[in-house]
């Protein structure tokens, strides 16, 4: 049987409700320290993304210890070079 990576998992997963009885919708993990004088420099993005989409992105996140704030600006660094 072909061993999932933790993407494919969170796939898997992100397919089928969550009926953990304690899950804690909306619950912000916490925030890593920023550099002083970083959020005036910032701009607010709001957008829509498929539920599955963001469940998989939220679990990456955890997963790797960052927030999905990081990982979002690393991408959209990332297409900016690359285009």
């Amino acid at each position: 049987m072909k061993q999932l990576d933790f993407v494919d998992q969170v796939d898997k997963e992100a397919a089928t409700p969550a009926t953990a009885p304690n899950s804690r919708k909306g619950a912000k993990p916490k925030r890593k320290n920023r550099p002083a004088g970083t959020r005036e420099d910032m701009q607010r993005l709001n957008m829509e993304i498929p539920r599955a989409l963001h469940k998989r992105l939220k679990l990456k996140a955890i997963y790797e210890d960052r927030t999905v704030t990081d990982i979002v600006l690393q991408a959209i660094n990332e297409y900016l070079h690359a285009h």
